[in-house]
């Protein structure tokens, strides 16, 4: 799994960590709060006071619990998937590419609850995007 620290927002103050394909919430003294594993290999993995979501190898994001049981899961039918981030307002950005042709890259906002498409935007305009962050005010 290539995961950084995720910090999960909220009060509770806990921190997501990823080893091999074993994804560990800890608490903010570093105790482990819970642990599960994932079925397969994963990637990058973003998380919220609710939710925590990886990218799979096979170009999907599922979404889990924090106690690793899966909720949802999106595939788009012509693409992969990859580098996503939250957004305030319950959106989940990621980037959408082809294989073999990176002038159909593009952005897809879902959802962050039912991972259902909301906006799709950039195509043509990117190539080979690796990641990316949303500011604020």
């Amino acid at each position: 799994m290539q995961v950084g620290d995720v910090v999960v927002p909220g009060g509770d103050e806990q921190l997501v960590v990823g080893s091999g394909s074993t994804v560990h919430v800890l608490g903010r003294d570093m105790s482990s709060r819970t642990s599960f594993e994932l079925p397969s290999y994963y990637g990058d993995v973003v998380a919220s006071e609710e939710f925590i979501y990886a990218i799979h190898d096979l170009g999907h994001i599922p979404c889990h619990n924090h106690d690793g049981t899966e909720v949802v899961n999106y595939r788009d039918p012509d693409k992969r998937i990859a580098t996503p981030v939250l957004a305030p307002g319950g959106l989940l950005f990621c980037n959408l590419f082809d294989e073999e042709d990176s002038t159909q890259d593009e952005i897809v906002a879902l959802d962050a609850q039912t991972l259902q498409p909301r906006h799709r935007c950039g195509l043509s305009l990117r190539k080979y995007t690796c990641g990316g962050v949303l500011g604020g005010a």
